[in-house]
């Protein structure tokens, strides 16, 4: 996020609540009353990018919006909620919150191309008994097809409410990189606000169906009481930044991406995607490489002491091992170029290798000469 966003998380704020006003207008914590403008304004920015009528930035994280939804989702009835298994790319407490809430868990396989297998999810199931769907997909090198899966789910008779968790990829969406999930019927998304969407760690769910407005807001006071009013004024301010910036971050992202793909690619530093080359989002999947002289937690560790931090995984889907789930959203948002990853791909091609020394002052300079400036530097002050 912004220095200035990031700004409003060590501030005053932090200790402070704001709930809204009453019916005659006064405030119970006016300490607030001000942030709680921009927070307005914040939700009126994310409606406006996501396209949707109701906004809900309550949630104090990913996970929190995840436990408000599914709550909300179970007590619509007893019955079955869908969500997307941890095997195949799913979050890994899904299916346990919602026996947690009530409700039976159903999972649905997803696959290497972005498509969820909701007809075998469907095969034995009476329709009329889900309440829900959740479609979570925190590991994808793809772009999930959200928007066919919910049309299919409409198709075979189910007609209950569908939460898109893009935590993932809601910078993508929102930025016009990735295609905001659309179906008839009720509908919402979002999830975490610190992945590829620039802001602080918070949590947002957006939807323009009136009755999962007010289910969710039935269900909030037993899931969520302070709302973290420094994090929720900084979630705010990012959103607006984003109005200014979100379309080149999202592009810039998927370039990268796709940049570095290619140079470790071209090193011969096999990067996982089908079909083959197709990288739509912002991971980079490397698999285990038994050949190479360094671990991939070798690599990490000596690429960390420089301050570049590679994220090693033991269970990304059909790997097999540990592997390397690298992300390009934080460097695209500080200004990283084609350049910028080929040098990066270097550096990690090499020392897993055993060249310690490909990591040097002489390559970190020329790393961060490769940069532009940061998108944020464009946003006007007032």
């Amino acid at each position: 996020m912004s220095p200035r966003a990031a700004a409003l998380l060590g501030s005053d704020l932090a200790n402070r609540y704001h709930f809204g006003s009453d019916s005659n207008g006064t405030d119970e914590f006016p300490a607030g009353a001000r942030a709680a403008r921009l927070v307005e304004a914040g939700r009126t920015a994310l409606a406006e990018l996501s396209q949707s009528q109701f906004v809900n930035t309550r949630p104090v994280s990913g996970m929190s919006a995840m436990h408000l939804v599914l709550y909300a989702m179970a007590r619509r009835g007893p019955g079955m909620i869908l969500y997307v298994e941890e095997a195949s790319g799913g979050h890994y407490a899904t299916g346990e919150i919602i026996k947690m809430v009530g409700g039976i868990p159903v999972p649905i396989r997803y696959d290497e191309y972005g498509v969820f297998d909701v007809r075998s999810a469907l095969s034995s199931l009476d329709p009329r008994l889900v309440v829900g769907v959740y479609l979570d997909v925190q590991n994808t090198v793809v772009e999930p097809r959200y928007t066919e899966a919910t049309k299919e789910l409409r198709s075979r008779g189910v007609d209950a409410w569908v939460h898109v968790d893009c935590s993932h990829t809601l910078g993508l969406i929102l930025g016009g990189a990735h295609s905001r999930p659309a179906v008839d019927g009720p509908l919402s998304f979002g999830g975490s606000t610190h992945k590829t969407f620039p802001g602080p760690h918070k949590g947002c769910i957006m939807t323009s169906d009136g009755g999962v407005n007010k289910d969710l807001g039935a269900a909030q006071p037993y899931i969520l009481s302070s709302h973290h009013l420094a994090a929720e004024a900084s979630l705010a301010l990012s959103a607006l930044e984003f109005q200014c910036y979100g379309v080149e971050y999202a592009a810039r992202v998927l370039d990268c991406s796709r940049s570095l793909a290619s140079a470790l690619d071209v090193r011969g530093v096999a990067v996982e995607s089908a079909p083959p080359g197709c990288v739509e989002s912002h991971q980079v999947w490397v698999g285990p490489d038994a050949s190479f002289a360094n671990s991939w937690f070798e690599v990490a560790d000596v690429l960390a002491s420089a301050g570049i931090f590679l994220n090693v995984q033991r269970s990304l889907p059909r790997l097999g091992g540990p592997s390397l789930r690298l992300g390009t959203a934080e460097m695209a948002l500080l200004g990283a170029t084609a350049e910028s990853m080929t040098i990066v791909a270097d550096m990690i091609s090499s020392v897993s290798r055993g060249d310690l020394g490909a990591v040097s002052m002489d390559s970190l300079k020329r790393l961060r000469g490769s940069f532009g400036a940061p998108l944020w530097d464009g946003v006007p002050v007032e």
